[in-house]
């Protein structure tokens, strides 16, 4: 073998191990309660009435869901203007959230999967009631 092709066969094996590197050692995204990818739609009830969250709330729907922290402590339950969100899932029995409690601006929920009910308290006060708020209709 010549030299250039010695060298050719260095680079191309330090290339590979590069691309290799760079595909294990990316980490995985954090589990959370619910994968984006297994929601096929989102759908709250507000007096009895259905509304379909657009694309863009079911996202924020999911990342604040995934983003809440678990809670074991129980609270008195407080009365909200809607019923509960179900979340329609492509391989699995669908999911629902249901409303328990706004204890001091963070609003604490029941999750209901196959797996059973966690419930859990939002991070950010307020931004999980308020992002709910806009979707569906105030005046039905």
């Amino acid at each position: 073998m010549t030299l250039m092709t010695i060298v050719v066969l260095v680079g191309i094996a330090f290339l590979l191990s590069i691309n290799l590197y760079s595909v294990f050692a990316q980490k995985a995204p954090p589990e959370g309660v619910l994968k984006y990818n297994y929601v096929r739609g989102v759908e709250i009830v507000h007096l009895k009435t259905p509304y379909t969250l657009n694309f863009a709330q079911q996202k924020q729907v999911i990342s604040l869901l995934n983003s809440a922290e678990n809670m074991t402590a129980t609270v008195a339950p407080t009365s909200f203007e809607f019923e509960q969100l179900t979340f329609y899932l492509f391989d699995a029995p669908d999911a629902i959230l249901k409303p328990i409690a706004n204890d001091a601006g963070s609003f604490i929920f029941s999750f209901s999967t196959n797996n059973g009910e966690k419930i859990f308290k939002e991070k950010t006060p307020g931004s999980f009631l308020a992002l709910l708020s806009q979707t569906y209709d105030l005046n039905p």
